[in-house]
């Protein structure tokens, strides 16, 4: 079974050294896949990201928008929503540096899960017990307040 997936990006920062591990993930070879990119910065410099998008390598793989206004990440990945027409969407964010197989743990998750669940939540490794709820609030920022 072939299955279409949309990895969409919500992104303020444009950073390269961030978004380029992401348009270079490689899909099993059952399934087709666009990335998604949503800049939400409208004064953001995206030439380099045009150039990807319409790069022969890239041509039909990368899809770029800008939003005209700052909407925030929930609203942007929204718009992303409104872009994608897969039957599967991946959201990353612009920070995130994905595993090279992310891919096709989640595309053998839709193999094996698809037709029981409506959709799958990334796996997070957290610290044992006792030491869960220290490290948790660390990583959350109220340890700095």
């Amino acid at each position: 079974m072939c299955f279409t997936l949309d990895i969409i990006v919500p992104s303020y920062r444009v950073k390269k050294e961030f978004l380029l591990p992401i348009i270079a993930l490689q899909p099993p070879a059952r399934c087709d896949l666009m990335i998604i990119i949503i800049v939400d910065d409208p004064n953001a410099d995206i030439q380099w990201l045009r150039e990807i998008e319409r790069d022969p390598m890239t041509l039909g793989k990368v899809r770029v928008r800008k939003n005209t206004s700052n909407l925030g990440a929930s609203r942007t990945r929204n718009v992303g929503l409104d872009e994608s027409s897969s039957d599967w969407v991946l959201f990353l964010d612009d920070d995130v540096i994905p595993d090279s197989q992310l891919l096709h743990a989640y595309v053998d998750a839709m193999s094996k899960y698809g037709a029981k669940y409506d959709g799958f939540v990334g796996v997070t490794i957290l610290p044992e017990e006792p030491y869960m709820y220290p490290c948790l609030l660390y990583t959350s920022d109220a340890a700095d307040e």
